[in-house]
């Protein structure tokens, strides 16, 4: 019976890339239990353990040998195995020879089917400890890495120069040699607390001892962890609000293995310079977090983690906050230099950027977005003027000072150059507000002016982008379409836009002139696909989108009314029969010889109580339906249709549609033709 012993590896190098740690820890460890599983080694939990200095796997419960395998092959049939004097022929002595054995150590194996030469064997299972430097050596090549460094003689290549490496199983150590080094019990913590060589007694003991006499937290999430309480802890004291971005907190917990929290301050005047250009500066110049008051303005004061438990904290918060300074002075001159010119007076300059070589400049762009947003403003009730100055304007921040050094504030600095330059504070909203959603969690832009840019912006960049051939292939996507018509249909169904999609991509289309073809019949296509996913998302059934797809209505809006009201219709009880009813008119009506079908229906041929039944319930409906649909209430309407489901029982149980007689014949199925048009005003419930 096999034997179990924990198992540690750790990889020692210089300092990692923070931002790849989690991934490069992650797909260590999961590159070993794949390979122990498919060597039939058995484990227990397997924990990846990552600082800036080291790439470690913990695994524990590890079974120190592969199992036995049974090894069984089938020879040749007797018949052919031996020669009439019992001598072994040549196919006999060539399998006795493949097995290792000779002729007599095989066996027979006795079937149904005749007898043939049989050989059996048990192979024992290969040691853990012989297989895991080989394990361990596969998993550090699939790593994904960018960019390998050397180092020595240059035979060697990793992320990083490689120090050591410590591998222990229980209280031995693994001997093998990994990245041109040979394994050992020894560790090393902390570069300034615990330069010397640390001795790890047993793998189950490698982060107890790593963080006690090596000043090392070597788990991220727990490090990540405690570097936030320290952070909210000063806060708090501070009575604040820390602002903790969480891609700056992992990067920091990236860089950091001995995080102490520290609070400094900057110098109050710096405070007149919009507080995002302060913050961008504080976060990813100098990897610190901003603290805000109560009413949410940036206070002077900011906090770093440092990688010490320094003697003498006042001198390292000093280091920082002249650091600080400088990196402020630099935002502040950026700043203040461009507001010596106007946004406006910065248009013609987007002349001089290229958009996209097949689409001309953002200055084009720029152009483009006005003319949409102007048309797209009368739909959704925003004021032209507003709009179009907006749209004048939006890109113009692109050839700032401010932007250039720190673009995710595009948009931001647009809105306070405009404020500053007296443009009316519904064009400076609607600047910031255009780039809205960024991403998926993301506030859409509130204002309708806002709102007319942020649509006429991404319907330019996607019919452009399609126009030219520039489609989503398969995973690749590098101008983020999918994100862009994702934004798009987000924007138009959360704030129930009554806009067509096809007339809007068609109007974008004219704009190109003959820069382009018109892509709108694959772009729409291309936001069904979209919508359909994000339906998903949210439990929408497949079917259920079908069946509103199967109708083919343009506008996002209106799509997902449908769909609301075909998810209130299924939990209705009548809908399975009324669904499975629409399915088979549906396929009468495809195999039905009569190709002109209409709504006229002949009262006169109405012959059966049950035919009878259902016309004055079909009237009926027919005018209950006509107002809800001019409301778009296409709840009620299918709630209104789910009363129908006893008359249309009864008549497929009593009424024979394809009767001989013509005239009978072709009224019923004019009338199931007026049924089925009755549903289909809402979606094709024969889908569902």
């Amino acid at each position: 019976m096999s034997k179990t012993q924990d198992f540690i590896v750790e990889i020692g190098t210089e300092e990692l890339p923070p931002n790849d740690l989690t991934a490069l820890g992650t797909s260590f460890a999961k590159s070993i239990a794949e390979q122990l599983s498919s060597s039939e080694i058995n484990h227990g939990t397997v924990i990846p353990y990552v600082t800036p200095r080291r790439l470690a796997v913990y695994i524990k419960d590890l079974e120190d040998a592969q199992p036995e395998q049974k090894i069984e092959k089938r020879g040749p049939a007797l018949s052919a195995a031996y020669m009439e004097d019992g001598t072994p022929t040549k196919a006999a002595e060539g399998f006795a020879s493949s097995c290792g054995v000779t002729v007599e150590q095989l066996t027979t194996l006795e079937t149904d089917k005749g007898s043939w030469l049989y050989y059996e064997s048990v192979k024992p299972g290969g040691s853990t400890t012989d297989l895991i430097p080989t394990i361990v050596t596969n998993a550090l090549s699939q790593l994904p890495i960018k960019r390998n460094m050397r180092w020595g003689t240059g035979e060697l290549s990793f992320v990083r120069p490689v120090h050591w490496v410590l591998m222990l199983y229980g209280k031995s150590v693994v001997n093998g040699t990994i990245l041109g080094i040979q394994a050992d019990s020894i560790t090393f913590g902390h570069r300034v607390h615990a330069p010397s060589p640390i001795k790890i007694p047993s793998a189950d003991q490698y982060a107890v001892k790593l963080e006690k006499d090596g000043m090392v937290i070597p788990d991220f999430a727990k490090r990540k962890e405690y570097i936030r309480q320290q952070i909210m802890d000063i806060a708090d004291k501070e009575e604040a609000v820390a602002i903790i971005d969480p891609e700056l907190l992992n990067t920091v917990t990236g860089l950091i293995e001995h995080p102490v929290a520290l609070l400094a301050t900057f110098d109050a005047d710096f405070l007149e310079v919009p507080k995002e250009c302060l913050i961008s500066a504080m976060q990813d110049h100098q990897k610190c977090f901003a603290l805000l008051d109560q009413d949410k303005k940036l206070l002077p004061k900011f906090i770093l983690i440092s990688n010490l438990t320094s003697n003498d904290p006042p001198t390292v918060i000093r280091g920082n906050e002249l650091v600080m300074h400088a990196r402020l002075a630099d935002a502040a001159f950026h700043y203040n230099t461009d507001l010596q010119m106007p946004l406006a007076k910065r248009v013609d300059k987007l002349k001089n950027i290229v958009y996209q070589k097949q689409l001309g400049t953002i200055y084009d762009k720029i152009l483009r977005i006005k003319k949409l947003a102007k048309h797209i403003a009368t739909e959704v009730g925003a004021d032209e003027n507003t709009a179009m100055r907006a749209a004048e304007l939006c890109k113009a921040d692109l050839v700032t000072n401010m932007v250039y050094e720190f673009p995710e504030l595009q948009g931001t600095m647009g809105y306070y150059y405009a404020l500053h330059d007296n443009e009316s504070q519904d064009v400076a909203d609607a600047i910031v507000e255009h780039y809205k959603p960024k991403f998926a969690q993301d506030n859409l832009p509130i204002s309708s002016a806002g709102v007319a840019i942020a649509i006429a912006d991404r319907v330019d960049t996607l019919v452009g982008m399609f126009g030219i051939g520039k489609a989503p292939t398969g995973e690749k996507d590098p101008f983020a379409l999918r994100r862009q018509a994702l934004a798009l249909l987000r924007i138009l169904v959360d704030k129930e836009l009554e806009l067509d999609l096809l007339q809007l991509f068609t109007f974008a289309a004219e704009q190109y002139g003959n820069k382009i073809t018109d892509p709108s019949e694959d772009l729409l296509l291309f936001c069904f696909d979209r919508l359909k996913a994000w339906y998903l998302t949210e439990d929408v059934p497949a079917k259920v989108f079908a069946s509103v797809l199967a109708n083919k209505p343009s506008s996002p809006a209106d799509f997902h009314r449908r769909i609301i009201a075909v998810l209130e219709f299924q939990n209705l009880p009548a809908a399975t029969n009324l669904a499975a009813a629409n399915k088979r008119v549906h396929n009468i009506l495809q195999k039905s010889e009569t190709t002109q079908l209409s709504e006229n229906i002949d009262p006169g041929l109405l012959v059966t109580p049950e035919e009878q039944a259902l016309y004055k319930e079909l009237q009926q409906k027919n005018a209950e339906i006509i107002p809800l649909m001019d409301q778009a209430n296409y709840s009620a309407i299918l709630q209104s249709l789910a009363s129908l489901q006893a008359p249309v029982d009864n008549f497929f149980e009593h009424v024979m549609v394809n009767a001989e007689e013509q005239n009978l014949r072709n009224n019923r199925l004019q009338m199931l033709h007026s049924l089925r048009k009755l549903f289909l005003q809402v979606a094709d419930v024969s889908l569902l």
